[in-house]
């Protein structure tokens, strides 16, 4: 499939809105003070801010990652467009009655990240710096998604005031990752649900408690349905967790 921006110069031609916000922002925000006010569950605006991936989708893999160096006033340029739409996504949602925002990249190789650290730093660390000082300063959590190896812009997510990562832990040293990330953020991970043998499923998620488990909280987990999950294995993870949330009889651990 060809990008919609062949010639970086042609970024001009392309405006948001990439999703359609509420026109009429008192309907939207009483319908979902009145969902809040029905369930005392905590909820999560799945937003789609992901200014990365919105650009590789424009430009093409290749593309993405060699504007950077070759053209980098234009690449600032594009970027700061979507970047500008999602800041108003993003004060929408965090004007709600919900209680946490939700970003994501996928910023990760199964080996390295994608770009020089450095780079990302300069480009898109200030992007998610102004996505979490918005989630705080109305009160909400920050949730982010990145796929692939990223320990080297953890330290940054941390900083920038991430709340909650969800990241492919099989990709990281456990012993390394626990080191870096112990009650600084918390974890939101999943259990190899692919591992048909309900023993193994058992002791991912074992795995998870002992290396991110702290007794002030640290680590959520999940367990999605995909093609290729049955119910018993989800089952199995839920029921492994809620084994250990006895056993520590404490009332941090979360299962959402």
């Amino acid at each position: 499939m060809q990008p919609l921006i062949r010639d970086i110069g042609d970024w001009r031609q392309v405006d948001p809105p990439y999703a359609r916000l509420p026109e009429n922002r008192s309907i939207a925000y009483d319908r979902l003070k009145k969902q809040h006010e029905r369930s005392p569950k905590f909820i999560i605006a799945q937003t789609h801010v992901h200014p990365w991936e919105r650009y590789r989708l424009l430009r093409g893999s290749e593309r993405a990652l060699t504007d950077p160096l070759l053209h980098p006033v234009e690449f600032s340029a594009l970027l700061n467009k979507i970047h500008s739409y999602y800041l108003k996504e993003l004060t929408f949602w965090a004007g709600s009655e919900v209680d946490g925002l939700f970003i994501m990249d996928d910023w990760g190789s199964r080996r390295r990240l994608l770009m020089n650290p450095e780079i990302w730093r300069y480009f898109f660390k200030p992007l998610y710096t102004d996505y979490a000082q918005l989630a705080k300063s109305e009160g909400k959590f920050v949730f982010m998604h990145s796929d692939g190896f990223i320990p080297s812009i953890i330290p940054d997510l941390i900083e920038i005031g991430v709340d909650a990562l969800n990241i492919q832990l099989l990709l990281m040293d456990y012993k390394k990752l626990a080191a870096l990330v112990s009650g600084k953020i918390t974890l939101w991970g999943q259990p190899v649900l692919g591992l048909n043998r309900t023993t193994s499923l058992r002791r991912s998620v074992q795995r998870m408690h002992e290396y991110f488990y702290r007794a002030e909280g640290g680590l959520i987990i999940r367990a999605d349905f995909d093609v290729d999950i049955t119910p018993q294995m989800v089952e199995t993870v839920l029921d492994e967790w809620q084994g250990l949330q006895r056993a520590t009889k404490n009332k941090n651990l979360h299962t959402i």
